[in-house]
């Protein structure tokens, strides 16, 4: 009786699980959000400065459409949450990167000043 009892609970237990799979909606708003947030890291010059990360969040992101089309849903939202990260990791490392450069370009431009001036002074 007790073997009854458990194979009932592990089928009732396993119908629960697949009835929450299935019940999980499509996630076409975060594959939406993500597909901008990889366009948003392009714009922001990542296939330059931050060109694994880029990479990654276009891997993912393709994954994630794939599993869509498999009606994976599971699969695709948790994709599409990590190709997000990706991308917004690539636009802000490569706004880091592009604000890194400015500021060396900012000393160069302070430091050139320094020696016109000593120069000048020393006329």
């Amino acid at each position: 009786m007790s073997t009854t009892l458990i194979k009932a609970g592990a089928v009732t237990l396993l119908a629960m699980s697949m009835a929450a799979c299935s019940s999980m909606p499509a996630p076409t708003t975060e594959l939406a959000v993500t597909e901008k947030a990889v366009k948003d890291a392009e714009i922001a010059g990542a296939r330059e400065y931050a060109p694994l990360e880029l990479r990654r969040a276009n891997e993912k992101y393709e994954a994630a459409e794939l599993a869509m089309q498999e009606e994976d849903y599971e699969s695709a939202k948790l994709l599409t949450d990590e190709a997000l990260v990706d991308a917004e990791l690539a636009e802000a490392k490569s706004y880091s990167e592009k604000s890194k450069i400015a500021l060396q370009e900012l000393r160069d431009s302070i430091d050139m000043m320094r020696s016109e001036i000593t120069r000048a002074q020393g006329s």
